[in-house]
């Protein structure tokens, strides 16, 4: 069974693809360092087209098994870019 720590790596590691993956891309260290202390909805800065974020989320889900399934879930819910279409005006 794989640790809370890993389980935890791994969230990070599923959180740096959803990002590097992202429009505009950027790695999940390099918003942690942008947005920290800010009011701004980082989220929502940047798209990901939701069959894409799915399958990286049950990739990971996988990865970590039952036990922490529901934790990497959580993460995706709170901090996985928008899957909404930019809106151009």
């Amino acid at each position: 069974m794989m640790s809370r720590e890993k389980a935890l790596k791994q969230s990070e590691k599923m959180l740096n693809e959803l990002y590097t993956k992202a429009t505009p891309s950027i790695t999940w260290k390099g918003v942690l360092k942008k947005y920290s202390g800010t009011d701004i909805n980082f989220y929502e800065k940047h798209y990901l087209d939701a069959k894409v974020a799915e399958k990286i989320l049950d990739k990971y889900k996988k990865l970590v098994g039952k036990p922490y399934a529901n934790d990497i879930g959580l993460d995706w819910l709170n901090y996985a870019p928008t899957s909404k279409k930019p809106v151009c005006r």
